[in-house]
């Protein structure tokens, strides 16, 4: 900027300032209003508390950044709300139905323990065959099973055990022959070696007969096999005697062979390998 020019605004500023002065000194005192008569006196509205109406500006203010910020951050809001929320863990699917059939088979067989059908794997296979020989002997246990992705088998569940062998029967008798003698040691033994093993006898016939009377002939042959374990040692609450009558022959009724095969009582184990 040029000297002269900066002189020049220096004293106007300078001039006015003293001129500004002197003009508000020389004003007089405004006089106070006289007071109003009481009944010339305009009614006032009611009296508006200060600390009310900032409380109000405050409010407003506040809605007004409200809507400022939720017009600003709703597309933030709006991301996050689409976005797909993961799913909890969930559990691993249980591949065997609790109450499925199991699909293996446990059968005695003259001083033998055949293990049949089917196990999820290898592992499975080689649990149970271990099993089986501490009660029998591993030279005693043929493991026949196969590996199968369809296998149910639930080590919760007690292990159920047949005898290939029946005890047989005359017509109409109940008493047992001497030559399942084997058969009744083999029962015992497993019991003994076994005290959460329980026993079901379940004793048949063929049809010859009235049904009624076969039923009845049934469950007396089924209660002379387990009196005859009974007296062997094994405490009695552990068996259980039961007769099907002629209702599940195993061959036909038709020959006398058949029916001397249907004259039998069956040996069901559970608890063995539990």
């Amino acid at each position: 900027m040029r000297p002269e020019i900066a002189d020049s605004l220096l004293n106007i500023q300078a001039q006015l300032g003293d001129d500004l002065g002197g003009v508000l000194s020389n004003q007089p005192a405004p006089e106070a209003p006289a007071p109003e008569p009481e009944d010339e006196k305009e009614p006032r509205g009611p009296r508006v508390d200060g600390a009310v109406v900032k409380k109000a500006l405050a409010g407003v203010v506040g809605v007004g950044v409200l809507a400022v910020g939720g017009l600003f951050g709703w597309p933030y809001v709006a991301d996050f709300l689409e976005r797909e929320t993961p799913a909890p863990p969930q559990l691993a699917a249980v591949s065997t139905p609790i109450d499925a059939e199991p699909t293996q088979r446990f059968v005695i067989d003259g001083d033998n323990m055949y293990l049949e059908g089917s196990v999820p794997d290898q592992a499975t296979s080689s649990l149970i065959e271990n099993a089986a020989s501490d009660v029998l002997g591993a030279d005693r246990v043929i493991n026949n099973f196969e590996i199968s992705n369809d296998a149910v088998y639930n080590p919760n569940e007690p292990v159920q055990l047949s005898v290939a062998e029946t005890v047989q029967f005359g017509t109409g008798e109940a008493a047992v022959r001497a030559q399942y003698e084997p058969l009744i040691a083999l029962a015992v033994e497993l019991m003994t070696s076994q005290p959460n093993a329980e026993l079901t006898l379940i004793g048949h016939t063929d049809d010859v007969g009235e049904e009624a009377s076969n039923e009845a002939l049934s469950v007396r042959r089924a209660t002379t096999v387990s009196d005859e374990i009974v007296r062997r040692g094994i405490e009695p609450e552990r068996l259980t005697a039961e007769g099907r009558g002629e209702l599940e022959p195993i061959e036909s009724n038709d020959t006398p062979e058949g029916r001397a095969a249907n004259r039998r009582v069956e040996f069901l184990i559970t608890g063995l390998l539990r």
